[in-house]
């Protein structure tokens, strides 16, 4: 291979890295807002009588439920990691119960 061609597809592999960096970065905080945003709906179901949601926050709610349902196994398996069983077992059932 010639040292030219060489060069640039090493130039080539480090833009792709610093692209597939800068893609990761911002993937990491979206995914991270996402799952507090979670934590902060999950938080509000394990309040004793708060109010239920409005008619978007059910429409929004029905586009993350894939999402909701991931993040909810991971609050779960970190709570029961964290010796908190029954608060997992609370938020499951509370979360069976609300509309998604």
């Amino acid at each position: 291979m010639e040292p030219d061609l060489l060069i640039l597809q090493q130039k080539k592999s480090n833009l792709s890295r610093n692209q597939l960096d800068s893609i990761f970065k911002e993937l990491e905080h979206k995914v991270i807002t996402l799952i507090k945003n979670e934590l902060k709906r999950f938080r509000k179901l394990l309040i004793p009588d708060y109010p239920a949601c409005t008619n978007r926050e059910v429409e929004d709610e029905e586009d993350l439920h894939s999402v909701r349902e991931g993040a909810l196994k991971i609050t779960q398996h970190v709570l029961k990691n964290m010796n908190h069983t029954d608060l997992a077992n609370t938020l499951h059932n509370k979360s069976v119960a609300s509309v998604y």
